[in-house]
């Protein structure tokens, strides 16, 4: 049986007919259609600028050359490079990603996430770490830890006894945690249990937890405070107590602050703490700032480790909306653990979508083979060959499990590579394992029911991406557009901007049939300039540049004469009368122009110019001129290579949105 993908294609012809029914071609280039709706999208797109509004008529010569110029870059198989198809495809997967998610999942687990923004949760862990492939003993030990916790055990001794995490040491005490600062499964066992209480035994990537609530802080809003502070001493208590009853306003604490407050540094600051974020001040302190309710609120005296304090608010912020915060909390989703939730769901959608069924059996020869870690690669291939019996249906097509065997390969070649690096301790072995985390440890069984599930991925959403792209107008052609942009900047700058900077005899041979364009509309001083500590010193210059050429004599200049000192400045270039003192006081005779006691001699070396020598006395010009040359050459000779026809009467049909 042959792999089948008759049915994409169906799909495909099925999109394709109905699009050009609406999408007519408004011209062709070199025998190739362009149709109406990318003509119009990059028109509409280019022509919304006020400054550069251009006429259809002018537009449609703009288009022609740019089209030609892609056209160009795909015969040279620009579009079959590697860098090319490496920008192109992670574009194209940028494009499409946001499609690919499953919004409703995606918005439930936004929404749950911002609710979980408006508190904190202090809580503790016992964590029973899964070694290798042996989950029953780390299974069964966090059970046997959740059974004594069930007939009174303290918790914090028993982390302190048996979990494997740094914790342990503060019986398992991870203080305050909130959405995304731990993986989602634990963060959603800590949020929803009850404080003063602990829950069932769960499992994380990291192994087996049972993880303890002490308690919950709002943080819906954020505050901002300052403090007077008494350092802890015999009479620090009645000392802050006192200033407390003196303060009635927001005046009395300003005023007492820079009088009464131990914290020196923060007196001079207005007592400022800046804002209350979770874990940055003592607990009692932080407790103590959310309870207040409007700026201006003093608190009472507040104990804690260093001594006593008293607090105003300074600044109260409400938490931003759901809808401000839901790009940031998007984002975080996609980078987060609990993203996955979001593929499986997406993922669950394209099964329905595609009509997606394993058969039965359909993967016992590569269970068979993967148990056999002793097979070369031959013997492999022999036993993968001729596997012809169905292993699963798309839309009612029937594949083949040969369609299966080049991807399970690949990944056999992983977790075998992952297998052999558990054995060595060098760096190479634990790059190795670290680029392949998910394959260690895993069983014959579990490594093919990975490689199925990730070659299936690739089919399905492979079929999506293709059938979307038939369907989707905008996006179909935002990619076209990316493409041939990638392609018109590979192919200009061969044929235009690599050779306008660095074709030096063609620089040459435009600047000398194009001279009389160039000239100077005033003289100019062509050489070295130099300014010297002493008259000696200038006399050496002039000695040590006789037997030097122009190009480069201001850099053996510097380098011969500062070895032990900066004794002379040095600067080359082409100057008109007052770009430069030096130059003006001695070649175009403005006497006293220069003046500089640090450096009051100077030498001047080269000669005043009435037009350019070469191209590089008026280079700027001469390369901007040379490149629309260039430019203008390229363009005549793909007019003459690749005919253009314009459909007139679907050219009048191209809507503006100006």
């Amino acid at each position: 049986m042959k792999l089948k993908w008759a049915f994409i294609a169906g799909l495909l012809a099925s999109a394709a007919t109905v699009s050009a029914q609406s999408d007519p071609v408004i011209m062709t280039i070199g025998g190739e259609p362009v149709l109406k709706s990318e003509f119009e999208y990059i028109y509409n797109k280019n022509s919304s600028s006020s400054i550069d509004k251009k006429s259809l008529d002018e537009y449609v010569d703009l288009f022609v050359k740019f089209k030609m110029k892609v056209m160009e870059a795909k015969e040279r198989q620009l579009n079959e490079l590697p860098s090319y198809l490496k920008e192109y495809q992670s574009y194209k997967d940028q494009l499409i990603l946001p499609y690919l998610i499953d919004k409703e999942t995606e918005e439930d687990l936004a929404r749950e996430a911002y609710e979980r923004y408006k508190t904190m949760v202090n809580c503790s862990h016992i964590l029973i770490k899964v070694k290798d492939t042996d989950s029953l003993s780390a299974y069964k030990k966090i059970n046997d830890l959740y059974a004594q916790l069930k007939k009174g055990a303290d918790f914090a001794e028993l982390a302190k006894k048996n979990s494997e995490c740094p914790s342990a040491a503060q019986g398992g005490m991870l203080n305050y945690i909130k959405p995304f600062t731990t993986v989602y499964p634990f963060e959603t066992a800590a949020y929803n249990t009850p404080v003063g209480q602990y829950s069932r035994p769960f499992r994380t990537e990291f192994g087996y937890h049972i993880v303890k609530v002490h308690s919950v802080l709002n943080v819906e809003n954020s505050y901002r405070v300052a403090q007077i502070f008494k350092r802890e001493s015999p009479t620090a208590k009645a000392s802050a107590d006192s200033i407390r009853q003196a303060i009635k306003s927001v005046e009395d604490f300003n005023r007492l602050v820079l009088s009464c407050t131990d914290d020196r540094d923060g007196a001079m600051r207005g007592g400022e703490l800046g804002w209350v974020n979770a874990g940055r001040f003592p607990a009692e302190l932080e407790a103590a700032a959310r309870k207040m309710t409007k700026v201006g609120e003093v608190s009472d005296v507040i104990k804690t480790e260093f001594g006593y304090h008293i607090l105003v608010a300074r600044d109260i912020q409400p938490m931003e909306s759901y809808e401000k915060m839901l790009p940031e909390l998007k984002k975080r989703l996609l980078r987060d653990s609990r993203s996955m939730t979001v593929v499986q769901k997406s993922r669950e959608k394209l099964e329905m979508k595609y009509a997606f069924s394993k058969i039965d059996g359909g993967l016992d020869p590569f269970y068979a083979v993967a148990q056999d870690t002793t097979l070369t690669y031959s013997e492999l291939n022999g036993r993968l060959q001729d596997l012809d019996a169905p292993l699963f249906t798309i839309s009612g097509e029937y594949y083949p499990q040969a369609s299966f065997v080049s991807a399970f390969k690949n990944h056999r070649d992983i977790w075998m590579s992952v297998k052999d690096a558990t054995k060595k301790n060098t760096n190479d072995a634990k790059r190795t394992i670290e680029r392949n985390k998910e394959y260690l440890g895993l069983t014959p069984h579990k490594l093919v029911d990975l490689a199925f599930d990730k070659y299936i991925n690739e089919v399905l959403t492979g079929l999506y991406k293709e059938t979307l792209l038939q369907e989707n107008k905008e996006l179909r052609n935002l990619l076209q557009e990316y493409s041939d942009g990638l392609l018109l900047f590979d192919i200009s700058s061969k044929e235009v901007w690599s050779k306008a900077t660095s074709n030096v005899d063609g620089l040459t041979k435009f600047f000398e049939a194009n001279k009389e364009k160039y000239r100077f509309d005033s003289p100019r001083f062509k050489g070295v300039v130099v300014r010297c500590v002493d008259k000696n010193t200038k006399s050496e210059v002039e000695k040590f540049a006789k037997d030097l050429i122009f190009e480069g004599m201001d850099a053996r200049i510097l380098t011969e004469f500062n070895k032990n000192g900066a004794r002379v400045k040095a600067e080359s270039g082409l100057y008109a009368k007052g770009a430069n003192k030096v130059v003006d006081q001695e070649y175009f005779n403005v006497k006293g122009a220069y003046s500089d006691a640090e450096y009051p001699y100077v030498v001047c070396i080269g000669e005043l110019l009435e037009v350019p020598n070469s191209f590089k006395d008026v280079k700027g010009p001469v390369t901007a001129d040379y490149q629309n040359y260039l430019e203008e050459e390229w363009v005549k000779h793909l007019r003459s290579k690749y005919n253009v026809k314009l459909n007139q009467d679907v050219l009048k049909t191209v809507k503006s949105n100006n």
